[in-house]
């Protein structure tokens, strides 16, 4: 599960490239989206994610990326009050605005602006 992704990214040198092929990026992200899920698997999912940006290949960032998960991220962080769920948001978006020109350009907009207080 996401527990288990936790803790092979928890590795010094994480092999974000090998998460990537495994193909679970996407359930991860579909983890954020689902305001059904519990918000433990939520947090699991936010730390995998967070790790891959921060510490991932070019690669693996870029299909982080394209996996859009700054929706489901925005969403969190407007749902929730102040807590563990709403602090592994914002660091994820703190590890997209810098992983990349593109993670940057994803965040440019005003309504991630109105998340940051």
């Amino acid at each position: 599960g996401a527990a288990d992704i936790r803790k092979i990214l928890s590795f010094d040198d994480p092999p974000g490239q090998l998460v990537v092929e495994a193909g679970v990026t996407a359930r991860l992200v579909q983890f954020i989206n689902d305001s059904k899920t519990q918000p433990e698997l939520q947090q699991e999912a936010l730390w995998c994610l967070g790790n891959m940006l921060a510490w991932g290949t070019p690669e693996a960032v870029t299909h982080v990326l394209e996996q859009n998960p700054v929706l489901g991220i925005e969403n969190l962080i407007k749902g929730q009050s102040e807590g563990p769920t709403t602090e592994l948001a914002m660091w994820v978006l703190g590890n997209i605005a810098g992983s990349s020109t593109l993670g940057r350009d994803l965040l440019l907009k005003p309504e991630i602006f109105s998340l940051i207080k």
